[in-house]
């Protein structure tokens, strides 16, 4: 059925922390993290709570949403456009129906929803100060093929 497609956070890839309304997830592998704000934050936060894409568009339809955005649609393309970057997965199993999702309060009005990718500090979050260290003790950057440390 078109709209009960389910995700999940792609741990151990993706931690993410909720600061008040909005979501900062960090892609452990890529080392770029994500800004999730308004109706992003609550999208994702819904689908890592197991919400399916259905559920999501219908919290927001009854909400009042009714501005000629076709919220359906523009939810399926932006937990799309999350699975792209690695940070949720398609659930391979529905949900049962005596799960109980925990939603994180109401949808809200309806924005459409997006998120700022940052690359700024990848250096920094993949570098791994226990075992990436020199001589002193300091963390160092781990050799790149072909060349040195940067």
């Amino acid at each position: 059925m078109a709209g009960e497609s389910r995700y999940g956070v792609k741990v151990p890839r993706v931690v993410y922390e909720v600061f008040d309304e909005e979501v900062v997830a960090l892609d452990l592998e890529s080392g770029s993290y994500y800004s999730l704000r308004a109706s992003a934050a609550w999208i994702f936060r819904s689908a890592a709570a197991g919400a399916s894409a259905g559920a999501i568009a219908v919290a927001f339809s009854s909400g009042g949403n009714d501005d000629g955005e076709d919220v359906p649609a523009a939810v399926g393309a932006f937990l799309d456009s999350l699975v792209s970057e690695g940070l949720l997965v398609p659930q391979p199993q529905p949900m049962t129906p005596s799960a109980r999702l925990d939603l994180p309060g109401s949808a809200g009005a309806f924005t459409p929803p997006r998120f700022e990718k940052f690359t700024d500090m990848q250096d920094l979050l993949l570098l791994d100060p226990i075992h990436d260290v020199d001589e002193t003790g300091w963390p160092r950057a781990a050799e790149k093929a072909g060349g040195t440390a940067t």
